[in-house]
C-alpha cells in the first residue's frame, strides 16, 4: 500500500513546487544569476523538484507510467485554484473548460490502448 504513497509525495512536491515558484518569480526585482541563486524561493523550488524527482521514480519503479502520469494530471487543477487562493489570480471559464479538456484527454488516452479499457489498465 505504501507504494501509492510515493505518487500522492510526487504530485504533493511537483504541485508545492509549481505555488512556490510563482511566488519565487513575483519576490525578484532583478533577475540576476546571484539575485535567482540566492533567493529562498527559488533554492525551495530546486529542493522541492529534487524531492519530487525521487518520489516520482519510486513511483513508475511499482506502476505503469500511464497509470502514475493520471494522478499527476490532477496538478492542472490545484495550480489553478491555488493561483486563485494564494495569488488572488481570477479563474475563467476557459481556465475551468481547458482544465477539464485536459482532465478528459487524459482518460481518453488511458481507455484506449493494447490494453483495453480503464478498468483493466488501473489493475
Amino acid at each position: 500500500m505504501f507504494k501509492y504513497l510515493f505518487i500522492f509525495l510526487s504530485f504533493l512536491f511537483q504541485s508545492l513546487a509549481i505555488i512556490v515558484g510563482k511566488k519565487a518569480s513575483i519576490s525578484m526585482e532583478e533577475y540576476t544569476l546571484y539575485e535567482v541563486s540566492t533567493n529562498v524561493y527559488y533554492l525551495s523550488v530546486l529542493f522541492l523538484l529534487f524531492l519530487q524527482a525521487i518520489f516520482w521514480q519510486l513511483a513508475l519503479k511499482y506502476f505503469k507510467l500511464s497509470y502514475s502520469y493520471m494522478f499527476m494530471s490532477l496538478i492542472y487543477p490545484v495550480v489553478l485554484f491555488s493561483g486563485y487562493f494564494f495569488y488572488g489570480e481570477t479563474i475563467s471559464t476557459n481556465n475551468i473548460v481547458g482544465t477539464i479538456i485536459i482532465l478528459l484527454g487524459v482518460l481518453l488516452l488511458l481507455s484506449s490502448g493494447e490494453e483495453g479499457n480503464i478498468k483493466e489498465r488501473l489493475k
